[in-house]
């Protein structure tokens, strides 16, 4: 049997395998040499994330748990865009390895990126997104439709297409699908508002396929995903004057059907992947439901706070401020 000393001694070299140390390896000392990071201020854009590790052979790079890189030469560095993460704390992580030792260093940088808001009118008489955005001190700019095909938008966080356009909005939309679906393959987050008070287009399509019914008006939806975020404090059944104004007749596959009007078979709020992004779609009014107080505001809030992550509710909540209410209910 083996003595009290010698089981310490096993125990201990257990505890160095562990560790990375065991092969003649050893633990290596690992640093991040950039970005410099300052309290208060913010990541954004494309950052390069430097690594010294001396002694590796590879360094890999994760962002929130996600392998995103890795480099088999030194200098190690990374170059990471900021918009494909949420804005907040984001967990960076280097794992260094090479010489049968490892280790690691990791860094939580906030970041901040801006929305991207394009509107040519205001939703049913106001501008909730903006406002909604504000609160949250989340930064946006804003262009009109026609602008959408030359703007650049691989620095935006979010692309926000909001409800109650007029007509020449949603052709200038269609003819820009394709270039809104590379930005959200490419890990950014689209939210399409796809209600109107008049003007609904024939066939309203989404970015990744998604497809809206005809007008299909309706008093009341039911939450379809219980839990989910884009929910969050909304009953069910929820009402609304329209609570919906159409559901989706084509929906891609592996979507979250988040809200319908009776059940699955109309589903009025669908959120899916497409490549590495996220569409959240609705077929509801949801700036007339902030407008006046209505459920579907509270979804708007949520869309807007959530900015793509949907494991994470970082941003305050705001109370959907009444206004007077219209005859249209639209």
């Amino acid at each position: 049997m083996l003595s009290r000393s010698r089981w310490l001694l096993v125990a201990a070299a257990l505890a160095l395998a562990a560790c990375g140390t065991g092969g003649g390896g050893g633990v290596l000392s690992v640093a991040f040499t950039s970005p410099t990071l300052s309290p208060g201020v913010p990541l954004s854009g494309v950052v390069n994330l430097g690594v010294s590790a001396s002694g590796a052979t590879q360094v890999e790079f994760w962002i929130d748990g996600v392998l995103k890189h890795t480099d088999s030469s030194a200098p190690f560095s990374f170059s990471w865009d900021t918009t494909t993460s949420p804005n907040g704390p984001v967990s960076v992580v280097a794992r260094a390895s090479g010489g049968g030792g490892t280790g690691q260093a990791t860094i939580t940088p906030q970041v901040l990126n801006k929305y991207l808001v394009v509107r040519d009118d205001s939703s049913w008489g106001a501008n909730p997104d903006e406002a909604i955005l504000t609160a949250n001190q989340i930064p946006f700019d804003v262009i009109a439709s026609s602008a959408l095909a030359t703007t650049d938008l691989s620095p935006y966080r979010m692309v926000v297409l909001p409800g109650d356009q007029p007509s020449s909005y949603y052709t200038n939309v269609n003819a820009s699908l394709t270039a809104l679906t590379n930005y959200v393959s490419a890990g950014h987050v689209l939210l399409y508002v796809m209600a109107a008070a008049e003007n609904e287009p024939a066939g309203w399509t989404a970015p990744g396929g998604a497809v809206r019914s005809a007008l299909d008006l309706a008093t009341s939806n039911v939450v379809l995903a219980t839990g989910h975020l884009l929910v969050r404090g909304v009953s069910s059944p929820f009402s609304g004057n329209y609570a919906s104004h159409g559901h989706f007749t084509t929906v891609p596959a592996g979507a979250v059907l988040v809200t319908g009007v009776a059940d699955a078979t109309k589903p009025t709020l669908i959120t899916y992947q497409v490549g590495t992004g996220l569409v959240i779609a609705s077929g509801q009014p949801l700036e007339w439901g902030y407008n006046n107080g209505e459920p579907t505001g509270q979804i708007l809030q949520n869309a807007l706070a959530v900015g793509g992550n949907l494991e994470t509710f970082r941003f305050a909540r705001l109370t959907p401020r009444a206004t007077q209410q219209r005859s249209s209910g639209r």
